[in-house]
């Protein structure tokens, strides 16, 4: 177990919390990272679910809850594919789990390291620099709060 790794009751925990009426089939850690983020299958009313679960590790910290709240911004006022966030929680002394945590959607695709940029052709790199290039100019557009700092 990492010190990232969340047990399998702080899970139904968390899970109970974001989302009552759905049921965890199945919960595998993530490879990397510093965030507990777990890849879920989960029962849900309307059937099975892929989906992603965040949370913060004990030591704590607020960017889990920030992010949750940045991604729902940027799927509501822009085309950058972001997961939908699908509930939230912020710190909460009723959740006996590391909280913030959130659940998300789970995009088609696999995770691409840095490590990984030297494995792909120079077209593909290019075309990742000029898709990013244009998300970054869509997300500097974004006209969603008042100030900054």
């Amino acid at each position: 177990m990492t010190d990232r790794a969340l047990t399998d009751i702080e899970v139904e925990r968390l899970f109970d919390r974001l989302a009552p009426d759905w049921r965890v089939v199945d919960a595998t850690l993530a490879d990397s990272g510093h965030h507990a983020v777990y890849h879920v299958t989960a029962a849900t009313p309307t059937g099975r679910r892929e989906v992603v679960l965040k949370s913060m590790p004990a030591t704590g910290g607020y960017g889990v809850a920030v992010e949750a709240r940045l991604q729902a911004l940027l799927a509501e006022h822009t085309d950058i594919p972001v997961p939908a966030v699908h509930a939230a929680v912020d710190a909460a002394a009723a959740v006996d789990a590391p909280t913030p945590a959130y659940l998300m959607a789970r995009l088609d695709g696999r995770p691409l390291r840095r490590d990984d940029l030297g494995d792909l052709g120079e077209t593909t790199v290019r075309t990742l620099a000029r898709q990013l290039g244009g998300h970054l100019a869509e997300l500097h557009a974004v006209d969603a709060v008042d100030e900054f700092g």
